[in-house]
């Protein structure tokens, strides 16, 4: 290495050839890890983690990957379902369950998948929460086959959960009208309903926001 860096840095000091060398030492391990990445996805090795740990929101266990996925399914994604499909069972400690889902969920630290357990399908349900200042709603129904949204008059929105779409940013729940889904029936125009924190209970909106995540379809930050 130092034969390597005196004929570039030979009028130099110290002090400049230790800072390169460390530079190319720093490259090297990005490299190496990177193609170690690509190898052991290739042999259907996973580089992510997964652990069993309790929602307090949902009150149920749930499994938790490591942050090691990208926006668009790749490799991993594949081994992650191949390993712990749907329908496969899964123990860790005293706890033995069922797999029934996994979710993709972007979150600060990057992007991860939530896995849930059929003993625990559509149990929170039903389920209903009130609004206080919404211009569109003042109550949320949550069954096992939808989301509702009421005003004192009646239905002001009904979605199943397959076409159910949301986006959670900026401390908001949208909900979006899929373009041309003849189950999102409502008796507004707009294309989309916004839900805030502070028009919740206590607790509340956490709550619905973790139910989305379980049921619906997310609409991550890079779609529009």
């Amino acid at each position: 290495m130092q034969a390597f860096l005196d004929p570039i840095f030979k009028d130099h000091d110290p002090l400049m050839i230790g800072c390169a060398v460390v530079i190319v030492v720093i490259l090297g391990f990005i490299i190496f890890a990177f193609a170690l990445g690509r190898s052991r996805s290739k042999r259907g090795i996973p580089n992510f983690k997964v652990n069993l740990q309790m929602s307090q929101i949902l009150a149920q266990p749930v499994l938790m990957t490591s942050f090691n996925f990208g926006h668009n399914k790749g490799r991993q994604d594949e081994i992650l379902f191949e390993k712990y499909a749907p329908g496969s069972k899964y123990s860790e400690g005293d706890y033995e369950g069922t797999i029934s889902r996994w979710k993709k969920e972007e979150t600060e630290k990057g992007m991860r998948y939530v896995g849930y357990f059929s003993e625990y399908e559509f149990r929170e349900f039903p389920l209903e929460f009130k609004l206080a200042g919404n211009e569109y709603a003042d109550r949320v129904g949550l069954t096992q086959e939808g989301l509702t949204l009421y005003q004192a008059a009646g239905q002001v929105m009904q979605v199943d959960w397959e076409h159910c779409t949301f986006k959670n940013s900026n401390y908001r729940i949208s909900l979006i009208d899929p373009a041309g889904n003849p189950d999102f029936k409502k008796a507004i125009d707009y294309s989309y309903v916004e839900l805030f924190p502070n028009q919740f209970g206590n607790g509340e909106y956490d709550v619905l926001e973790e139910l989305l995540i379980k049921y619906a379809n997310l609409r991550y930050s890079f779609m529009r």
